[in-house]
């Protein structure tokens, strides 16, 4: 069961130019519960450029498949 406060369905359609295939997948929009952020290293500085990757959760630790267009203001 979905609980409707934190969680939205929604349909997204693609469409292969070529062939004219249609591709349909359900996917669900949640909110972001909480971050992890994964290093490889044991030190890091403000203004390095380091890699860093993030992996966010819904409130039911559900792993968010993807975080582009995603925009994070940080702060240290």
């Amino acid at each position: 069961m979905i609980n409707r406060d934190s969680k939205t369905l929604m349909w997204i359609t693609a469409k292969d130019k070529n062939s004219g295939q249609l591709l349909e997948s359900q996917v669900k929009l949640g909110k972001i519960d909480r971050i992890a952020i994964n290093v490889n290293y044991k030190h890091f500085y403000v203004n390095d450029k380091k890699h860093v990757d993030l992996v966010a959760f819904d409130d039911e630790g559900n792993i968010f498949s993807g975080l582009e267009g995603f925009r994070f203001d940080w702060s240290i």
